[in-house]
Order: structure tokens, then sequence, then C-alpha cells
């Protein structure tokens, strides 16, 4: 793709956005200012080549995986000839045509043009300007966050409420199914596990996790569960580590994943353990003032606060 398809397939896209906001084409942004602009950008892109991984353990490089063509990963800027993602804690930068950014830009502006959206209110639009400043969030699709609005809410069990129908279990060991479990929102606690089938450290932790999960009372397993965000290229291999690794707890289905309130909980690496209460207040983190403490630090705060509520 040469410099002028990309420049006018950018123009297009600067036209959908500018018109959700109610501007006009001589209000366009120049060349230089594109990357600049984050309204243009959509929350993620695919990249199209094999590439190398970082692997990070208490904010150190202790190796790198293989990664085949077809990963996406949250996009954190736009570069001139370029991207930045955010790589589960790594930022790597990729060439525009490595990437499908000017594919799903070409999308946006077909999807504007057959359903042009109304405009936003001023706040919300101010929301959105602020979802980059975060080093580790995953980039919001809607302004409005799901998760903010949970300190809010009355009901202890506002985290199930949110969680109803995204959740996904290996019922009969063989193949996920949706799950849909009444005693969730009796939990106390609830224990989001960040984790990947590729990553050396999370399938390190994963036994272990599943051997005290395993070692619970049944009134211990009546105030706690845990759940898998997956971190996984795709639905099969997010399938397949739960099936190797008999995880006996429920996961986000692999296409909610990143919309769902607890994606808000993501730190800069896996294997990444956060235990929330039923109103999302995180409880105890893998990570601390930004530090890594690893996920045995948090397990071993669940089985205290789980000995605390007896």
């Amino acid at each position: 793709m040469n410099i002028m398809t990309t420049k006018f397939l950018l123009s297009l896209a600067i036209g959908a956005s500018l018109a959700v906001q109610g501007l006009h084409a001589q209000d366009f942004p120049t060349s230089e200012t594109i990357p600049a602009d984050r309204d243009l950008w959509p929350r993620e892109v695919t990249v199209k080549v094999e590439h190398q991984l970082p692997v990070i353990i208490n904010g150190r490089q202790v190796g790198s995986s293989k990664i085949p063509a077809g990963r996406t990963y949250p996009l954190k800027a736009v570069l001139p000839g370029g991207v930045k993602v955010d790589a589960l804690g790594a930022d790597l930068e990729f060439a525009t045509a490595d990437t499908d950014l000017l594919e799903r830009l070409e999308s946006a502006r077909q999807a504007h043009e057959a359903h042009p959206p109304a405009p936003a209110p001023s706040a919300a639009l101010g929301d959105q300007d602020d979802r980059g400043d975060a080093p580790t969030a995953v980039v919001e699709e809607a302004p409005a966050d799901a998760g903010e609005s949970q300190a809010s809410s009355s009901a202890s069990n506002a985290i199930a409420k949110d969680l109803t129908g995204d959740l996904v279990s290996l019922a009969d060991g063989r193949r996920l199914k949706r799950l849909d479990d009444p005693t969730l929102g009796s939990k106390k606690y609830i224990a989001v596990y960040f984790s990947a089938a590729w990553c050396g450290p999370c399938r390190e932790f994963t036994p272990k996790l599943v051997e005290w999960y395993g070692q619970r009372t049944e009134a211990d397993h009546g105030k706690f569960e845990v759940i898998l965000m997956s971190r996984d290229r795709n639905a099969k291999a997010m399938e397949d580590y739960m099936k190797e690794d008999k995880m006996p707890w429920p996961a986000l289905a692999f296409t909610k994943r990143d919309r769902s309130p607890l994606a808000k909980y993501k730190g800069n690496g896996i294997p990444c353990l956060v235990i929330i209460d039923g109103e999302g207040n995180v409880l105890s983190d893998s990570y601390v003032g930004g530090n890594y403490v690893g996920p045995s630090k948090v397990l071993k705060d669940l089985e205290r606060l789980l000995a605390e509520s007896s």
C-alpha cells in the first residue's frame, strides 16, 4: 500500500471522526498531526507478521516467545509510518503495513457511513481524551467504563450482575459451555486470573493454583471464585489451556474479555492475580505501587481473607 493510499484512508477515517464531533472538512488535521489524534485510533490492531514477544518478570526481560502472525494487541499509539502496541507490558512497534490498522480505519469509515452515530456529550469526549494515559489499561471502546460505577452500586453482587451471560466453563471436561452460576452473586471474593498458555511463568503457576483450589473446603468455595481472563491468541488456545491444566474455575468468554469490567484490573504482565470484592474493590494485587510482586503473594492474601471471614 503506497503513501498516497495510506493518506487517503486516514483522511476518510478523519472525516468519519470529525463528523461525529460536528466538525468540518476545513478542520481536518494535517498528515503531521494525524498520529497525535487519539480519536482516530482503533482499540486494537492485529499484527500480520511473526515477531518476538518479551517475557518480563519483576520488571526485567528474562526471555522471549516467538509469536506467529495474527496476534491482536491493544493499540497504544499511532506513529509516523507505524504503530505502538501494548504487548502485555512490553511496548512493541510495527510498521503500518505489518498491521491491519488501515483496514480497521476503512471499516470504521464504512460503518460510520452506514450508521452515523449521534454526537457524544462533551463530558464523554473528555473521558475519551484520557483513555491512553494509563500505561497498562486496555483502551476502552466506550467512554463510560462499566467498572467505574461499581463503587456506587448498593448490591454486593454488582460484579456478578456485570458478568451475567459472559462466563464459560469446562462443565463436561471436553468443551467450553456457557455458565450461569446463581451462586456467584453470594461470593465475597473474586480472584481474577490473567494468564495465557504461551506464558512460561503462567504454566508454572497455574498447576499450583489448581491444586490450591482443589484443597479448599466447601465453606471456602462458598465465599470465593476464580475467573480466568485469558490473554491467549484465540478462543481455541484458551480452551486447550483450560483442558490441559484441568482448570476447575470459569473463564470470561474469549470475545468478552477485553470489554468486561474485569479488564481494568489487568497489570503490566502475566501471570497476574487480583482479588476483588463483590463491588469491584481491589483487596490484593500482583502489582503493588507499579512493582510486580507475583500471584503467590495474592494467593496467601486470599487464604487469609477466607480464614478471617470464617
